[in-house]
């Protein structure tokens, strides 16, 4: 059983090759850094039998996002404009080099990259505001690129996925590495339903339920059993 202080909890009771997998890429041979990262999310299917609400499982679909330092020239972007477009934040795409492949790739709001649109991009942006990362000196400095496998809309945990990918892309950008517990726990904030995103943490079947008085501005919290 995994325990975060205070908040979060959650129980897996068994492991399979549905794994999340953070890891850094190199550019080249002698040069990692930082800002050259693979985050891959396992998909994730929940309300098993009796286990509504409480009991999800990891699958073997996956949302893989490679991020890779480029240089500060304006990018391809999404095609949706540019910053001087909207006084809204949430209208402007979060990335200046931005690309989406896979499974609904056909869909407008995944090929978006404003946070408006984008369910993934929403929560980069509010979870690197929770984390104090600066998104707007990285705009134009590195590449995001989004492989997909989970299709929408179809009970295999898309919207978990992207929570999972979005609070991962802010705290790896703002240089924060973040234990799978407190993962959960930062997750929850985003998406009240923890069966949806303990699975595509942990790994397995996992059993996760919110605390009475569990909100997402972090009251209460996740328990597990």
């Amino acid at each position: 059983t995994a325990t975060v202080p205070s908040t979060t909890t959650a129980a897996t009771t068994t492991t399979t090759t549905a794994t999340m997998v953070m890891e850094y890429i190199e550019k080249t041979v002698k040069s990692p850094s930082p800002r050259n990262f693979r985050i891959r999310v396992p998909a994730s299917t929940s309300n098993l039998g009796p286990g509504f609400d409480a009991i999800g499982v990891a699958l073997t679909l996956y949302l893989t996002i490679d991020v890779e330092e480029v240089g500060g020239s304006s990018g391809v972007g999404d095609g949706s404009g540019s910053s001087n477009d909207s006084n809204n934040d949430d209208d402007i795409p979060l990335f200046e080099h931005y690309e989406f492949f896979g499974e609904s790739s056909d869909d407008v709001a995944a090929r978006s990259c404003r946070p408006k649109l984008n369910l993934l991009m929403k929560t980069t942006k509010e979870a690197a505001a929770y984390f104090g990362t600066d998104l707007k000196s990285l705009r134009s400095t590195v590449r995001v690129r989004i492989y997909n496998q989970v299709p929408f809309g179809r009970g295999l945990g898309s919207s978990g996925c992207a929570v999972v990918g979005g609070v991962l892309l802010a705290a790896q950008l703002g240089g924060r590495q973040l234990a799978r517990d407190e993962l959960l726990s930062v997750c929850a904030r985003f998406e009240r339903h923890p069966d949806n995103i303990a699975p595509s943490i942990y790994g397995g079947a996992v059993t996760a339920r919110m605390r009475s008085g569990g909100s997402g501005g972090g009251g209460g919290g996740v328990g597990g059993s």
